[in-house]
Formats: structure tokens, C-alpha cells, sequence
């Protein structure tokens, strides 16, 4: 919430998401201009929301409506944690592929489950599939180099860090700075291909010089 919102329930998000909600999950009253923004304390999509309103495992007969999300009173605020934490559950079990516990809570695995929840857990498997598939490792830095394109490239990687150094505060632990990625050498091509590019700029050249000396 410190990262998503400080703690302002109802906060509205300042960009369009790709997928908003429709004319029945907006005849609620929710103003037209916030039907693809992230709202609440959690900053929660639409889909978030849907997703939510779908499960089986929460209480029964428990609704979350747009406008709730978008509100601003204790109530609202209740059920914007509520979604919020369903978010993190998601995010915790595709970034962690189980349960989290205590020994999983290394840096490497905060830092990744901050990318899952801004990203949501389909976007942040293609990201991570596409990270490696590049040749760069599937870790937080890895991803980082790689640069996926989630709106304003560097945000999620500043709110990892900043939620990072806020939880090992809040738990009494020193907070250890993650450094900035530094750019290196892109990853050659796997399966040698990097090898086969140099022998045929050889060869290129080899060929180029006898011309030349006849």
C-alpha cells in the first residue's frame, strides 16, 4: 500500500490499463474515465477485480464493485485490502510456484514477486520467458537488463527496490540497497550461434582481403 498508494484509499491510477471494465460492472456510477485505470489502496486492475469476483475461495456473497474500489470510506477500504491481498496470493504462487515461507523471503524472491503484482501473473510469465529466452538470467537483475516494456520502463523496478528496503525496516532488519542494473554485453545467441556469426564475419573478411591482393 505504501508503494501502490500511500495509504490514500481510493487512489486512481494516472494510466490506462490494457483491459477495463465493462457496461455492467460500471453501472455501478463509476465516472467513464477511470474504466481502465488501477484503483484503490492496492492500486488493483480490472481484471484484478474480476478475477476476485470470480474466485471460489473467498467468502461467499462477497462482491467488489468498481465504485468500492474508487471509494473512500473504511468499508471501501476494507475491500480494496481484500482484493489487493487476493493479488498478492496470485502473485506469491506464480513468482514462488508455492506457499511462500519463511525461507523462501530471500531478496531475489521479494524483488521478483514485486514485478508479478504490477504486472499481473500473465504478462510477468511472458516477461520472464522472453528475459531468458534473450539469454539474460530469469533473476530480478536479469529482467532489469532485459528491460521488459511495462509502461515507464523504470517504475517497477524502483517501487521492487523501494518496497524492498521498506519490509526489511518494518521486520528490523538493515535495509540493503539493491544496485541499478549496469549494462554489459548483450547475450550472444544460444546454441552457438554467437560462434557461427564470428567464423562467417571471418570468412567474410578472409575472402574480402584475397580479393584485394589478387
Amino acid at each position: 500500500m505504501f508503494v501502490e498508494s500511500s495509504g490514500d484509499p481510493g487512489r486512481v491510477g494516472y494510466t490506462d490499463v490494457p483491459k477495463g471494465y465493462t457496461d455492467s460492472e460500471m453501472s455501478c456510477g463509476l465516472p467513464g474515465f477511470m474504466r481502465r485505470r488501477a484503483l484503490g489502496l492496492m492500486q488493483c486492475a480490472p481484471t484484478v477485480v474480476r478475477s476476485y469476483n470470480n474466485a471460489p475461495v473467498k467468502p461467499p456473497n462477497i462482491w467488489v464493485t468498481p465504485c468500492e474500489m474508487a471509494g473512500k470510506t473504511i468499508a471501501d477500504a476494507q475491500k480494496q485490502i481484500e482484493v489487493g491481498l487476493y493479488a498478492e496470493q496470485m502473485a506469491w504462487l506464480t513468482s514462488l510456484g508455492r506457499q511462500p515461507f519463511k525461507q523462501d523471503l530471500t531478496d531475489n524472491a521479494i524483488l521478483m514477486f514485486r514485478l508479478c503484482y504490477h504486472a499481473g501473473p500473465y504478462q510477468y510469465k511472458a516477461q520472464l520467458a522472453r528475459t531468458i529466452a534473450a539469454g539474460f538470467p530469469g533473476t530480478f537483475a536479469g529482467m532489469e537488463q532485459y528491460r521488459p516494456k511495462w509502461g515507464a520502463p523504470d517504475r517497477p523496478f524502483m517501487g521492487a527496490r523501494r518496497m524492498l528496503s521498506e519490509y526489511k525496516k518494518a521486520i528490523g532488519l538493515p535495509a540493503t540497497d539493491v544496485p541499478p542494473y549496469e549494462p554489459g554485453p548483450a547475450p550472444g545467441p544460444s546454441g552457438g550461434g554467437g560462434a557461427l556469426l564470428l567464423l562467417l564475419a571471418l570468412a567474410a573478411a578472409a575472402f574480402a582481403f584475397k580479393r584485394r591482393t589478387g
